[in-house]
């Protein structure tokens, strides 16, 4: 579940930042017309553990439709976020656990972040975090909303500059655990 909400805080992040760095995102960043797919590498650090699960699999994007993550490594499962809902399959056991936007109504609103950010557009998506360019590659937003402040302390972006892909995700929790996912094999 804490991957699941790591993918959506990532998605929401994507999309936001203050007035200097958004007149420069649109250049930073690619954004979606298609499917986009990419392989990942995931690492969960537990801060107060000091241990570190990894995991791996691929990603699909399809604009205004949904987002899935493949996980192969360490178990497999499948995190299908759509507008109307979170699925949770565990490949091994068949067990889906699903999550209707009708009962959690920040699913839709997840959703539309994302596809917004995936889309390109960045403008809509402002009011909810401030951004800093780090450098010509790097983003770091951090939340605005004492809610989502609650979970996410910050999120970094990498970007690979000829491609304008993003190619590493780094999230910190408000708790200092943090999830770090990097893509390969981007293609649209």
């Amino acid at each position: 579940m804490r991957i699941l909400m790591f993918a959506l805080c990532m998605i929401t992040c994507f999309c936001l930042c203050d007035d200097a760095a958004w007149e420069r995102i649109p250049g930073m960043l690619r954004p979606i017309k298609g499917k986009l797919e990419a392989d990942f590498t995931l690492v969960r650090h537990f801060k107060d553990m000091d241990f570190d699960m990894n995991g791996s699999g691929s990603m699909t994007f399809t604009p205004g439709r949904e987002l899935i993550f493949r996980t192969e490594k360490p178990m497999k499962t499948v995190c299908t976020l759509t507008p109307t809902q979170v699925a949770l399959n565990d490949v091994e056991t068949g067990k889906t656990t699903a999550i209707k936007s009708e009962q959690q109504p920040w699913i839709s609103q997840l959703f539309q972040l994302q596809d917004c950010w995936l889309r390109g557009d960045v403008g809509a998506l402002k009011a909810e975090f401030d951004a800093v360019v780090q450098d010509g590659n790097t983003l770091l937003f951090t939340p605005k909303n004492a809610k989502m402040q609650a979970f996410v302390k910050t999120v970094q972006l990498s970007i690979e500059p000829r491609t304008r892909h993003i190619v590493k995700v780094v999230m910190t929790e408000a708790s200092g655990d943090s999830i770090t996912l990097i893509f390969s094999n981007i293609c649209e």
